[in-house]
């Protein structure tokens, strides 16, 4: 049998006379070039935005801001509802949950998030007037008296952040627009926080390759082999024996007198040509007497399995639970060690991201006349309490004799029971045979 094969545009876009095929695209480099607009693309990818959105729920879920007064200050309540309602007030403007959640991300992609804020006074209080996030971004190009220089020194991302060598100070240039020169802003003004991670990328940028690995793999690998699956190369077939006893061999008054294309007819050959050019996943066509179009099994291995480990690379270099492999035991030796070091993680997180606003919150505190005062974030719990386990547990204590009877109903966020109530309640427990409490 002879076989035609679907004829392939080449590389000047024109379509080719042989029935072979001419050419390939060929793969693109993988650009290695890493930005802040880079890592601004990476934070947008599903592998990494799918992951980060939900921890960063989940790690900054939610806290009660508590007011602190030093150890040897005996504060009374009415100073401490004073401090918590100026902290209030304050955090009104800044919202610093929705803003801790912010900095997450900054600093997983940039080491830097950075705020600008003024101060205004209300109700005899000096709290924050305007509490506004930069983005990273924005701090990505360096003014140009500090390029070239050995007084100056850019950060690796952010070329905005400048430190200047003579006394140590930071400053900070932000591109204010597209095509305008960065402007510095008031160092004074800025709540700067930074992530010290070893080197000179993020944690988000040194993942960036293997992200752009594998969104080469999903466009150029997974989803080619996708359409060719979808639509693979058709394939005339000639039974050459047979049209040429239909059409004749070629010889005498009687035989085929028309032209040919490699021995078969033409009219055939041509035909089959065009049915394999229009084939698609939505067309049918009337096959000539003794042909047929045929579908090879695609050869080429499934690229799943690549695009697959590429994102558990992303995704443990994110969430490193590798780790539970050689030290799970030495976390806990439980049934939960990987919500375990999920939770010493999103402590290193807090300790990064919600320090700050502590700090900050502190200093708010100190300027209004709390000296020595200090801001906590209470964190509510990542998971919820096992109020079964509970009630078990305190159950246990109460009919070990662990604990009292208004321990238990603490415990359950019951009253507690003056010396009548428990008095009559060991009476009534005698009478039972019960014994005594």
């Amino acid at each position: 049998m002879t076989t035609i094969h679907r004829k392939i545009r080449n590389a000047a876009g024109t379509t080719g006379k042989s029935q072979v095929n001419l050419s390939s695209s060929g793969f693109a480099a993988v650009d290695r070039n890493i930005t802040a607009s880079a890592i601004l693309s990476a934070l947008s990818v599903p592998p990494v935005q799918g992951l980060l959105l939900p921890i960063s729920k989940i790690a900054f879920n939610g806290y009660d801001i508590v007011p602190r007064p030093p150890e040897e200050e005996k504060a009374n309540e009415a100073k401490i509802a004073e401090a918590r309602r100026g902290l209030r007030m304050a955090d009104k403007v800044v919202q610093s949950r929705s803003n801790i959640r912010q900095t997450f991300f900054d600093t997983l992609g940039f080491r830097h998030s950075i705020y600008n804020y003024s101060l205004k006074t209300e109700e005899q209080w000096t709290i924050p007037d305007v509490f506004k996030h930069l983005p990273a971004v924005s701090f990505e190009a360096a003014p140009d008296n500090t390029r070239g220089s050995d007084r100056y020194f850019s950060d690796p991302l952010l070329k905005g952040i400048v430190t200047d060598a003579d006394d140590d100070s930071i400053h900070y240039w932000q591109s204010q627009s597209r095509s305008g020169k960065p402007v510095e802003i008031e160092a004074d003004q800025i709540f700067h926080i930074q992530d010290r991670t070893p080197g000179e990328l993020s944690y988000i940028a040194s993942i960036i390759p293997t992200i752009r690995q594998w969104g080469f793999a999903r466009s150029q690998a997974v989803m080619k082999y996708l359409q060719r699956v979808a639509a693979p190369n058709a394939v005339g077939v000639i039974d050459f024996q047979y049209v040429t006893a239909m059409m004749g061999d070629g010889q005498g008054d009687e035989g085929y007198l028309g032209t040919k294309t490699m021995g078969i007819p033409s009219e055939v050959w041509d035909y089959l040509d065009k049915v394999i050019k229009a084939q698609s996943t939505d067309t049918a066509f009337l096959m000539p007497p003794g042909t047929k179009l045929d579908y090879p099994t695609l050869s080429a291995r499934p690229p799943i399995e690549i695009d697959q480990y590429l994102i558990r690379e992303i995704t443990s270099h994110l969430i490193p639970v590798n780790i539970l492999d050689t030290l799970g035991s030495a976390i806990s030796k439980s049934s939960t060690p990987a919500l375990e070091l999920f939770q010493l993680i999103v402590n290193g997180w807090r300790e990064i991201c919600a320090r700050p606003f502590e700090e900050f919150y502190s200093k708010i505190l100190e300027d209004n006349g709390f000296i020595g005062w200090t801001c906590e974030f209470q964190w509510w719990p990542i998971v919820p309490e096992d109020k079964a386990q509970v009630h078990k547990e305190a159950l246990d204590g109460a009919m070990n004799r662990l604990i009292t009877v208004n321990e238990y109903r603490a415990i359950h966020s019951l009253p507690e029971l003056d010396d009548a109530a428990l008095a009559q309640m060991s009476n009534e427990y005698n009478q039972l045979g019960g014994g005594m409490l």
